[in-house]
């Protein structure tokens, strides 16, 4: 901080995307289910709770704070975006879906949602799934 030639503690932080960082931290919440760590429902339930609250946090927080929306809007933004998932069908792969997230590391949330929506283009527009993929 002394170097930073301000008086202003914070100048002296990194340029940290808080997107990125709670991204990471949904990925992590997810890998729970997947490694079977789970003991009962009531914890898988608690787990859904906290991925729902934080994926719609990371929208709604982005929406009102830099975009200056409503509550309206935030809402009508979330019923009218699908999951990549929901888009691409069979040709959807979840880790292909996770390295393009992760590849280029913090971006601008419009800068990787532009990023997604082309490799999303991509993908549907290649062959077709194979029915036993």
């Amino acid at each position: 901080m002394a170097d930073s030639g301000s008086d202003d503690p914070f100048g002296a932080l990194p340029d940290i995307s808080t997107a990125y960082v709670e991204g990471w931290g949904l990925y992590a919440e997810s890998l729970g289910d997947e490694l079977g760590m789970y003991a009962d429902p009531y914890q898988k339930l608690g787990n859904l709770f906290a991925e729902s609250w934080r994926a719609a946090r990371l929208v709604v927080d982005t929406g009102i704070h830099a975009e200056g929306w409503s509550r309206d809007q935030a809402i009508d933004f979330m019923l009218a975006h699908t999951a990549a998932s929901r888009q691409l069908g069979a040709r959807f792969d979840v880790r292909e879906f996770h390295a393009q997230i992760l590849a280029d590391g913090a971006l601008p949330l419009a800068v990787l949602e532009a990023k997604i929506d082309r490799w999303i283009k991509a993908r549907a527009a290649a062959a077709p799934a194979r029915p036993d993929a």
